[in-house]
């Protein structure tokens, strides 16, 4: 069934697409969910990852000039999830083969990221694989 809502159009059957496939999660299963300050990520029993509320700093994995909040879920182009998490304006996924991503606000380094200059990524506002987690986490 397809919806259309503010200029944004949705199909509740896929989820191929971050921001083409704006999607309703009903149908699906959720085994967890995880409040940030304004953010809500929630983890379907197949693995796929929905969002919504704020995306001011990046939380919500979208860019933010494109998605600035949403009250509908979207569900992002993650596979094999298995945990989801959620901080004041930062969120963290884990996967099935051991991958860490996490996107948002990280001031205080909880995204774990470092830039060329060896510098701790302030801002990352899509998900990004923790490079140093990779394969530790199961």
């Amino acid at each position: 069934m397809e919806y259309q809502w503010a200029g944004w159009r949705w199909d509740t059957s896929t989820c191929s697409s971050r921001i083409s496939a704006h999607t309703r999660p009903g149908g699906s299963s959720h085994v967890a969910v995880a409040c940030g300050w304004a953010h809500s990520i929630a983890l379907s029993r197949s693995g796929q990852v929905w969002v919504w509320g704020s995306n001011s700093h990046g939380q919500l994995g979208l860019p933010k000039d494109e998605v600035p909040f949403t009250s509908l879920p979207i569900c992002l182009d993650l596979m094999n999830v298995v945990s989801v998490s959620a901080g004041l304006r930062h969120t963290a996924v884990a996967t099935r083969d051991g991958r860490v991503y996490t996107w948002g606000q990280g001031h205080r380094g909880q995204l774990g990221h470092i830039d060329s200059e060896g510098q701790m990524v302030k801002l990352q506002p899509t998900p990004r694989v923790v490079d140093h987690m990779e394969g530790k986490v199961s």
